[in-house]
């Protein structure tokens, strides 16, 4: 929208920043790309029947805490709706050993409530998998984390 004189008129929206959001992106500021995860559950019995269990998933430890891996979660879901940051599960990062989202206590819960399950018959779900991915700054959050270093 351009005002009568040509210049843009239109509102910058600010983005109030957490601290946890903030403490988050200085991760960001010291590697430029992270891994992450979505926690999956499927069906052995169709390839096309599958559902997020937990997404998404960046570990600070293998032995995080269901509660600390959601807090996490909610603050990339937060940076990825005001696009600070990307998430891409098609790209995984090439030089990241994701073992640790395959050894997490939080992923090792989510394999036992899977094997609980497979006693019910209506129980569809019957395997897990991880799907790999990466996030990234974007030029929104690049500005973002050059305001916060101010």
């Amino acid at each position: 929208m351009h005002n009568e004189k040509g210049g843009c008129c239109c509102k910058r929206r600010e983005t109030i920043l957490t601290a946890d959001e903030k403490q988050f992106l200085s991760l960001l500021a010291e590697t430029p790309f992270l891994p992450v995860t979505k926690f999956l559950l499927k069906s052995s019995e169709s390839d096309h029947v599958e559902s997020v269990a937990l997404a998404p998933v960046y570990l600070l430890s293998k032995n995080d805490t269901m509660e600390t891996v959601k807090k996490t979660g909610q603050i990339i879901e937060n940076l990825a709706e005001h696009n600070i940051i990307s998430l891409d599960y098609d790209i995984p990062l090439e030089n990241c050993d994701y073992i640790d989202y395959e050894q997490s206590d939080v992923f090792a819960y989510l394999k036992e409530t899977v094997a609980e399950g497979q006693s019910n018959p209506n129980f569809i779900f019957d395997t897990t998998a991880l799907r790999f991915g990466s996030m990234a700054l974007t030029g929104i959050g690049q500005d973002a984390l050059d305001r916060i270093g101010e």
